[in-house]
């Protein structure tokens, strides 16, 4: 709770997101889906509800920025699409019927993906 310090909480969502969402040498990184649910559920039980909240509202532009830090200008040309969505934006499309997606709702999924998937192509 409120006793452990601000950076420790912060760290902990990161640490988090960060570990599930790379690959390891014994298992893939974790669907982004499934990654995005674990830090929602986790909310008032392992993390701050209101650092949670702040997370979500980071721009996919950045998240992917930092994912993809090693091949430097990878996203670029996508720059302007990515920076229109958050991580909570893209959760709520992903948990959305499929029916109920918009075309640029599934360009957005689509593109993260290439993305997010980028480092682990060989």
């Amino acid at each position: 709770g409120e006793e452990i310090p601000l950076g420790g909480r912060i760290l902990a969502i990161c640490d988090v997101f960060d570990a599930i969402t790379s690959k390891r040498h014994y298992r893939n990184k974790m669907e982004i889906k499934e990654a995005l649910k674990i830090i929602d559920e986790g909310k008032n039980k392992h993390f701050d509800e209101n650092l949670v909240n702040t997370f979500m509202n980071v721009s996919i532009y950045d998240i992917l920025n930092v994912m993809t830090s090693d091949y430097s200008d990878a996203i670029k040309k996508d720059e302007i699409l990515l920076q229109q969505f958050n991580l909570g934006d893209l959760y709520a499309i992903l948990n959305s019927e499929e029916n109920a997606i918009t075309k640029n709702q599934k360009k957005l999924i689509d593109t993260f993906n290439k993305y997010y998937h980028y480092t682990t192509r060989g």
